[in-house]
């Protein structure tokens, strides 16, 4: 699986921008052998001007199912990531519990067709 994080055109401490790393590798990592690539693009739309402006998208690319794109928006950093972090964690217990129930229920119906 591969992370890759882009910072529009504003600069953040490299720490911070491990603290996003860790963060998002620590809400797919139970995943991890269903995910392809992780992307995380970070833009501070008004710049030094503040509000709510610092938007993060979050697309998932899943092998053999449909991405998963998680977008927010906050006026600060780390409110922004803990809750895409937990946003991408929560769609993607879901969507692999769904195609889990549904995998176990065309099983099931099959054994009773025969």
């Amino acid at each position: 699986m591969m992370l890759s994080t882009h910072f529009g055109n504003f600069e953040l401490a490299p720490s911070v921008k491990q603290d996003v790393s860790d963060l998002m590798l620590g809400a797919v990592e139970r995943f991890q052998n269903r995910i392809r690539k992780v992307q995380v693009t970070v833009r501070d739309v008004n710049g030094p001007k503040g509000g709510i402006d610092k938007q993060c998208r979050c697309v998932v690319h899943l092998k053999r199912m449909p991405s998963i794109v998680i977008e927010d928006a906050d006026d600060n950093y780390g409110n922004l990531f803990h809750r895409v972090a937990d946003r991408v964690s929560y769609t993607l217990s879901q969507k692999v519990d769904r195609m889990q129930k549904s995998s176990r229920s065309r099983k099931h119906h099959s054994h009773e067709v025969e």
